[in-house]
């Protein structure tokens, strides 16, 4: 399959949406924050208003399902590889690290804003992946006042990862570690440390769910929209008895909508004794794949996500994706920049060394319980955990002069 590489605009500048400041420049110098804010293409929900969809019988709730699978899957299933970079823009309002600092009373409300690049690489045929998040700007503001707060407690942001059927690998290469309590008896001087750990930890990573990237195509960590779909197909073909056929034609709803001469479906699935639904909007002109969901309380929905895709050697890739939860009060923009599809990507992009790691760094493996100094590019046993130091231990171990 052909490939090319995408890069969406010539420049990008970051606003902070909080107070307005410049937090990145163009290559070529200052514009006015007006002129910036409309280079950024804000999120367009042109999605039929609701006396526009009509809800179809369970026939056609069949078709259009076998449609929706059909479509979504053959679009994903066309990645071998992929890489490139998304810029994430992330805003929550609560701030919990700035509460009870000095000078910021507990009751203070803070709006901070956070923004990095995430460069990423997935082989799929291998189930790895890759994520670089560079740290960019931090920014906090008091709601009560509007006014920025000063000499705030930073985050550290950067990260490196490492995510494969085996292990997760996590790196922050802004952080040294020291005293580490599996090491306590080597006293070594502070090191920055790679972490390996099971697969399923990469969820408490910095970058939670974007670990994989390709959990921006449905943003669900047990399974994929069309696999549930697929598992509502199988429940309406009478699998599991005509009883759970009905009472699943009762709570999914299915609606059909024709707007400038696009197909759209929406499929609504509400449970009535617990007052929570969930609603997906799927349209034609991007290979049916979802464009949004909402859900929560009927009466608040909690949770909303927006994509909108481009089409690159043939496939929808998602160019932005919008994450709002209002009960955390947390908005997370990603917007891709780059990407590559099925072009080869070398191993050592999945290595000790793609992360970055230097001489005499830790590698704390918590799956075999040992601790590794990184030398000449491999990793080097240094102890077991809670092992004494042996007394021939190397010099380079000791704090550098």
């Amino acid at each position: 399959m052909r490939s090319k590489r995408i890069a969406f605009g010539t420049y990008f500048v970051a606003i902070s949406l909080a107070s307005g400041l410049l937090l990145d420049l163009p290559p070529h110098g200052f514009m006015s924050i007006a002129r910036a804010i409309d280079d950024i293409e804000a999120p367009v929900d042109d999605s039929p208003s609701d006396d526009e969809w009509i809800e179809v019988d369970l026939a056609e709730k069949i078709r259009i399902l076998e449609t929706l699978v059909s479509q979504m899957s053959a679009n994903y299933d066309k990645i071998e590889t992929w890489s490139g970079s998304y810029l994430q823009h992330f805003e929550t309002g609560y701030g919990p690290e700035m509460r009870g600092k000095p000078g910021v009373p507990s009751s203070t409300n803070v709006h901070a804003t956070f923004d990095s690049i995430c460069r990423f690489a997935v082989d799929v045929k291998s189930n790895r992946c890759y994520l670089s998040v560079e740290e960019g700007k931090q920014s906090y503001e008091n709601l009560n006042t509007h006014q920025p707060i000063k000499d705030h407690p930073s985050r550290i942001l950067s990260e490196r990862c490492i995510l494969t059927p085996e292990h997760f690998v996590e790196f922050r290469p802004d952080q040294t570690l020291s005293n580490l309590i599996n090491l306590r008896e080597h006293k070594l001087p502070p090191k920055r440390v790679a972490f390996v750990r099971p697969p399923e930890e990469s969820q408490l990573s910095l970058s939670g769910d974007f670990v994989d990237p390709r959990l921006l195509f449905h943003l669900a960590t047990n399974r994929k929209a069309w696999q549930e779909y697929d598992s509502f197909l199988a429940a309406f073909r009478g699998k599991h008895g005509d009883a759970v056929r009905d009472r699943l034609d009762k709570k999914l709803a299915v609606s059909t909508a024709t707007k400038n001469g696009e197909d759209w479906y929406r499929a609504r699935w509400q449970d009535p004794n617990v007052g929570r639904f969930k609603e997906r909007i799927h349209r034609s002109s991007v290979g049916f794949n979802m464009v949004k969901q909402v859900s929560g309380p009927e009466k608040s929905p909690s949770h909303i996500l927006q994509w909108q895709y481009k089409l690159i050697d043939d496939i929808y890739v998602p160019s932005q994706v919008i994450v709002q939860h209002d009960n955390l009060q947390a908005l997370r923009t990603l917007e891709l920049r780059e990407c590559e599809l099925n072009q080869p990507i070398p191993a050592s992009q999945f290595s000790y060394s793609a992360l970055g790691l230097g001489e005499d760094d830790l590698i704390m493996n918590n799956i075999e319980k040992i601790a590794y100094l990184f030398k000449s590019g491999e990793p080097v046993k240094l102890s077991a955990y809670g092992e004494p130091p042996a007394a021939d231990k190397p010099a380079s171990l000791q704090p550098a002069p």
